[in-house]
């Protein structure tokens, strides 16, 4: 049983890799990026992955039905809300040549797996 379930875990995080893979390749051609501009710390994929695990978090507490006055769950609307503008000033920034994305990322898609 737990290695079934080490094995679905290993399964998921090599799909979530993926899917960063992909977005990561897709702004890379997309998004005009200045050689200027200040560079970000981490991808517009890795970005993506960590504003749904704080969304995942927020449904989770939204299905144990806590009260929206919760601690958690004014943490968890806070940081998704700080994430969205986040992502969405990387990407005008992005887009006008202020900021630039790593061009060095560690491939995580099927092609970089072990």
């Amino acid at each position: 049983m737990v290695a079934a379930a080490a094995r679905a875990a290993r399964s998921r995080d090599a799909a979530c890799a993926a899917l960063i893979d992909r977005v990561d390749r897709w702004a890379a051609t997309e998004l005009a990026e200045g050689r200027a501009g200040v560079l970000h710390t981490e991808s517009l994929g890795q970005l993506i992955d960590r504003m749904v695990a704080v969304w995942m978090r927020g449904q989770l507490l939204a299905d144990a039905h806590l009260d929206a006055r919760d601690p958690q769950v004014r943490i968890a609307s806070a940081q998704l809300g700080e994430l969205g503008r986040a992502y969405d000033d990387l990407v005008t920034d992005l887009r006008l040549g202020r900021r630039r994305l790593p061009t060095l990322q560690t491939p995580t898609g099927p092609a970089g797996m072990a």
